[in-house]
């Protein structure tokens, strides 16, 4: 498991959902209104959320003990990586919305995730995916049994750099 596999991975996982949606998960970015969140982000939370989460347990429930707590420390350190206080201006909510923020974040893909690491007026309001920010870390409890937390955290500030007034 690598960051490229990482990211192959969830576009697979996309395109088992649809195909057509790769043009629309880039839609967010433009047509975004940060005082309401729009119905296609709506929608996107929801897949990233729900089909999304499926459709990548399904593929990581075959891949060795090692790639899945791999997948999952490479889902960390994305978290982590965007866990700033520029991007949180734009997304809102308190610090667990932020980090579900964050999870909607890097399951809509590379494309996105970048466009917001890079440009952080890019990221939306109030649109969420609590449920992909741990899926692969319940999956390897219910697969493998104990899991090993790492010294990264998901929490929102503890990416110390990146709230640094």
């Amino acid at each position: 498991m690598n960051e490229t596999i990482f990211w192959n991975m969830i576009e697979q996982a996309w395109d088992e959902i649809s195909p057509l949606l790769k043009t629309k998960r880039l839609q967010i970015a433009v047509e975004k209104d940060f005082k309401e969140p729009t119905e296609l982000g709506m929608e996107l939370s929801d897949l990233v959320a729900s089909d999304l989460v499926e459709n990548l347990s399904a593929k990581l429930e075959k891949v060795s003990k090692e790639d899945l707590l791999a997948f999952d420390r490479l889902l960390e350190q994305k978290l982590y990586d965007i866990d700033r206080a520029d991007i949180h201006a734009y997304t809102d909510g308190s610090d667990d919305g932020f980090l579900y923020c964050r999870g909607f974040i890097v399951g809509m893909g590379q494309a996105y995730y970048e466009l917001v690491k890079n440009e952080p007026a890019s990221a939306t309001t109030d649109l969420d995916a609590e449920s992909f920010c741990y899926f692969p870390r319940h999956l390897y409890r219910n697969l493998h049994g104990e899991f090993t937390i790492s010294a990264i955290s998901r929490e929102t500030a503890s990416n110390e750099a990146g709230w640094k007034v």
